[in-house]
């Protein structure tokens, strides 16, 4: 909440409290925060195998109605606002009536670090969005949404205890197939559930829930696409060849241009031991984020498991070494056939690549240099 205040943005704080046995009420209204706390709690919950739950959306949903202003901001407690909302207000009140949402970047941080970075919308105009699904809640307004390019969210969900992360594996787990149950129908579920799964190294269930949602594509909202990278790496996790290639095959021709699948490429050269698949990887994967990083609403609102300078450098890494010994290959195969010819062009060429080498000058200095602070790497 401190983050919020930080930024003067807002107007009003609003919080929905569903049940918080401390004292984090008294905490929100010291910050000046409106708290609720509904009188019939018992209907923001749902039953599931592992007990109540809490439905995200019908939560989400009464923040919305209860909130004043022309724009609501939606932040949760595991997140913080980053950057600058100094021209929020102005871009905000600059929007024609027609623009329903405004994306910003999302940052998940995990162990003070980007883990992956996505530009979700954030921001509705009062009245125009709606909350669909008890886990994993979509956002229903008219797209496209507008970016704000100066404002950052970052997450800390998954800053877990062992203990921690198996209760929010059994509450995600419990509302999906408790959702799967109510509707049958639901089949944006199967997306989810194949992400528990391949969470947890499930991999066989993994594989099943993303045929079923790609199978089920028709009868869709919105098809997610990041369910090939998930389902490519179950196929490789799982050592099963024939799926990891059909399905690869498939989503080169659906994605030329997606990060996460010149990821998969990357991965799956290296599984497969074939540098030319790891090259052809890297260089689709250089192209994706520097089209991404020029402008980042190219991914949509989905997100976007690669898009992260960790990745980035291991691209890097695997065109380095792998371009270098091309080159030392080739510079082997030049020293042994130069023998054959006459000794005036042998001392050119060897003067010309000596020359070369020298004015490349390649050299590892990492080891030099001071290391940066963990704040430092995670806001690059």
């Amino acid at each position: 909440m401190q983050s919020i205040l930080e930024m003067g943005c807002v107007d009003e704080i609003l919080i929905i409290d569903t049940g918080s046995t401390d004292n984090s009420v008294d905490i929100a209204r010291s910050y000046g925060a409106r708290v609720i706390i509904p009188d019939n709690l018992d209907e923001y919950f749902v039953d599931t195998e592992f007990g109540p739950k809490i439905n995200f959306s019908k939560t989400r949903n009464l923040t919305m109605s209860e909130a004043s202003g022309d724009w609501h901001l939606l932040i949760d407690a595991d997140e913080e606002l980053k950057g600058s909302a100094k021209k929020l207000k102005r871009f905000l009140s600059s929007m024609g009536s027609d623009v329903e949402a405004i994306a910003i970047t999302f940052k998940d941080i995990q162990k003070d670090r980007k883990y992956l970075q996505f530009p979700p919308p954030r921001i509705f105009r009062k009245g125009k969005c709606q909350f669909e699904g008890i886990v994993h809640n979509r956002p229903i307004f008219k797209e496209p949404a507008i970016m704000f390019t100066e404002l950052e969210i970052w997450h800390y969900g998954y800053e877990l205890s062992p203990e921690e992360a198996e209760e929010k594996h059994r509450r995600t787990l419990g509302l999906l197939r408790r959702q799967l149950k109510d509707d049958p129908k639901a089949f944006d579920t199967y997306f989810y559930l194949a992400q528990v799964y391949g969470q947890t190294g499930e991999f066989d269930r993994c594989i099943e829930f993303c045929v079923k949602y790609i199978r089920n594509l028709g009868y869709l909202k919105k098809f997610n696409h990041s369910i090939y990278y998930t389902l490519i790496q179950a196929c490789m996790a799982s050592d099963n060849k024939v799926m990891a290639d059909k399905w690869l095959g498939e989503a080169i021709k659906k994605l030329p241009d997606d990060i996460d699948i010149a990821q998969a490429i990357i991965d799956y050269g290296v599984w497969m031991k074939k540098s030319h698949i790891v090259v052809k990887g890297c260089e689709k994967f250089l192209n994706c984020y520097l089209k991404l990083k020029q402008n980042p609403l190219t991914m949509g609102s989905r997100f976007i498991y690669n898009f992260n300078e960790r990745k980035l450098c291991y691209a890097l890494f695997h065109l380095t070494t792998i371009r270098f010994g091309e080159g030392r290959f080739f510079y082997d195969q030049l020293i042994k056939e130069i023998e054959e010819l006459e000794h005036g062009v042998q001392d050119a060429i060897k003067e010309d690549v000596k020359k070369y080498l020298d004015n490349l000058q390649v050299s590892v200095k990492l080891q030099n240099k001071k290391p940066r602070s963990k704040k430092a790497e995670v806001s690059e």
